[in-house]
Parts: structure tokens; sequence; C-alpha cells
């Protein structure tokens, strides 16, 4: 067997490009990501229920794979909650169109965001 310091430096590149796409072939796999767009059928409780069931609720539909990272878009304009928001059990990054574009009202009732 020869050792892999003997072997000459072209040899040792053709190597580590092997060991490389190798790594890459047989690696552990991508982190996926879904991305849900509030509007329409979908609304954030939805959006919300989805990310947490890591599969499609009724009205929202994800674009990418549910996994990690996953994105909820909320438009410009106001989001009034009729109830309270269901509860986080994943990890989400929520945004909205900017601080003075997006608001999330509770129409004057007191309602739980967690």
């Amino acid at each position: 067997m020869i050792s892999i310091l003997n072997l000459t430096k072209t040899n040792k590149l053709i190597l580590a490009a092997f060991a490389f796409w190798a790594v890459m072939a047989f690696g552990s796999g991508r982190a996926h990501a879904a991305t849900l767009n509030v509007s329409g059928g979908c609304t954030l409780p939805i959006a919300i229920n989805s990310v947490n069931a890591g599969a499609n609720q009724s009205g929202c539909t994800a674009v990418g794979s549910y996994g990690t990272n996953d994105t909820i878009i909320i438009p410009a304009g106001t989001q009034t909650l009729t109830a309270d928001l269901p509860t986080f059990t994943e990890s989400v990054t929520i945004e909205g169109a900017g601080m003075n574009s997006t608001t999330i009202s509770g129409d004057s009732g007191q309602f739980r965001g967690v």
C-alpha cells in the first residue's frame, strides 16, 4: 500500500477532488426550507400551523420543502387577529414588508401571539 505522503502533487490533487465529490454526493444532505406567503386563503394562523405540522394546511401552499429555516411572509397591510395565534413548535422566520407597512392588529381584542 502506498502512503498518501508519497503520492505526487498531481495524484494528491486528484485524490482530494475525488474525496470532495464523494462527500458532496454522499453527504448528510441539504437543509430544507419552506416559504409561505400570507395571502388569499393562507392566513397567519394557518401558515403557523403549516410550519408546525411540516406540511401544507388548508389554504396554504409552501414554496420549497418544509424543514429548517422555514419562512412566513406577511405582505404590507393589516392582518387582523380574530383569535389567539397558534403556539410555535418549530423554528420559523416571519418577515413583513416593513415596520410602517405591515401591521398585526388585535382589533381591540386581547389575543395571544406566542
